[in-house]
């Protein structure tokens, strides 16, 4: 992958992502429209674009079983791994389930599907989505658990967990790849129009939840820049080398290797607001705020030293 390719990618999208900011400062986009925009990317063009990503593959890779092993494997060992980081950190106690959460869920749908895309293809959607199976179920389940405070039953399993679009196109998208279910070039190109809105959408949005920040925000809660640095940079580094050791197809290498390289999912913010205390929700908003504008500058260097 060449030097050009990834800053042309991550210009373009760091651009998109400061048109947002713009967008919010001058009241175009609001908290009311990216809570719309956001269950439009996550509902509707992401679930649509992970279905488009396997339409028309006629080969059949063997090590897509592998990834879906690897994906379960993962989300068994981060909820350790951020137990034992969030130790070494020592927030607050109060904090300690917002620090475990920000390190385990990153923000998949919204900046790992662009920047897989834009790198990689179509073909590393349906890696990413495959790979982050597990994401739904966790942070509606042991993610809540982790903030201790809240609604009863809140951290519950539910069935509505598992009909979530995301979950169920990654169903879906297995379907069709091993069944070899052939897909209507009309239905194909409808998903891959509606699809193809996710990386503008995801950008913008991104951009119009961080205006709300300032500078000075970012030394609020100082040990997030620690986190920060585990989360964007040894944690990818970690994925990495184990990926090497177990898959030999370079997409899925590089897939897996940025979906852990990717800054705190914007549900971190959401789920603690719903379910945490003030301390919690402020918290984790700032430390989505602080990986995601540092993980403009890590992104590109996991890609050039690593892929």
């Amino acid at each position: 992958m060449s030097y050009v390719q990834v800053i042309d990618t991550m210009f373009k999208l760091c651009v998109t992502m400061v048109l947002g900011v713009v967008l919010n400062k001058i009241k175009i986009l609001n908290d009311d429209s990216n809570k719309t925009l956001s269950r439009l990317i996550v509902e509707v063009t992401s679930p649509a674009l992970a279905v488009y990503a396997v339409c028309g593959q006629n080969a059949i890779n063997a090590e897509v079983l592998k990834l879906v092993g690897f994906g379960a494997a993962i989300y068994l060992m981060l909820p350790l791994i951020a137990y034992g980081l969030t130790l070494l950190m020592k927030p607050d106690r109060p904090l300690r389930g917002v620090y475990q959460m920000l390190l385990i869920f990153g923000n998949v749908s919204f900046m790992g599907f662009p920047v897989v895309q834009a790198l990689f293809g179509e073909q590393a959607i349906f890696y990413i989505n495959i790979l982050n199976i597990p994401f739904t179920l966790m942070i509606f389940t042991y993610g809540v658990r982790l903030l201790s405070v809240g609604k009863q039953g809140g951290g519950a399993l539910k069935i509505s967990h598992f009909l979530s679009p995301g979950f169920l196109a990654a169903v879906i998208s297995l379907l069709i790849y091993f069944l070899r279910i052939p897909v209507p070039s009309m239905i194909a190109g409808t998903l891959g129009l509606v699809g193809g809105l996710t990386t503008p959408l995801s950008m913008l949005v991104i951009g119009s939840m961080i205006a709300i920040f300032s500078f000075r925000d970012l030394f609020l809660e100082k040990k997030l820049f620690l986190l920060s640095l585990l989360k964007l940079i040894a944690m990818p580094i970690a994925g990495f080398a184990v990926a090497r050791l177990l898959f030999s197809d370079p997409i899925m290498i590089g897939t897996i290797t940025l979906s852990l390289a990717m800054p705190a999912g914007t549900l971190c913010a959401m789920v603690s607001r719903q379910y945490g205390n003030d301390l919690q929700a402020n918290t984790a908003a700032l430390g989505v705020f602080i990986t995601t504008v540092l993980s403009l500058l890590s992104i590109p260097l996991v890609i050039l030293v690593l892929l």
